[in-house]
């Protein structure tokens, strides 16, 4: 799958269980913004950067990027100060998780679905993260 098609199913998946979540989600116009969708409910609004998070079946978890490369300087630059929270898709598991900003770093988000082998107090568990379903 390439990796505009595996964008578009990350999004829909976010939408889908923004919208069950009662939030509004308005979309703006064209790719020129640093975020996907605002989204809004109780009268805050948030800027929210979808990722498509790849599922390892053999480790229970995914891995989403978090960071952009600027395609000039070839450098990693997150989202902070061009979106507000990051909404984690996984298609393979009916799942999607929000994280704000601050939350993920430069490096990647892994979300564990499955117990591992070796406890970690850094654990980002996906029902602790969910939205919706």
């Amino acid at each position: 799958m390439k990796t505009k098609q595996k964008g578009d199913i990350a999004e829909a998946l976010a939408l889908y269980r923004l919208m069950q979540q009662g939030y509004s989600v308005a979309n703006p116009w064209g790719d020129n913004d640093r975020y996907d969708f605002l989204i809004e409910k109780a009268g805050y609004t948030y800027r929210v950067q979808v990722k498509y998070g790849r599922y390892d079946e053999e480790t229970g978890t995914a891995e989403a990027n978090t960071a952009s490369v600027n395609a000039r300087t070839q450098e990693k630059e997150d989202y902070a100060g061009d979106a507000d929270l990051i909404a984690v898709a996984v298609p393979e598991k009916d799942h999607v998780s929000l994280f704000t900003v601050s939350e993920a770093p430069k490096s990647g988000i892994r979300i564990r679905f499955e117990e591992p082998e070796k406890s970690s107090p850094n654990i980002n568990w996906a029902e602790d993260s969910k939205i919706g379903g």
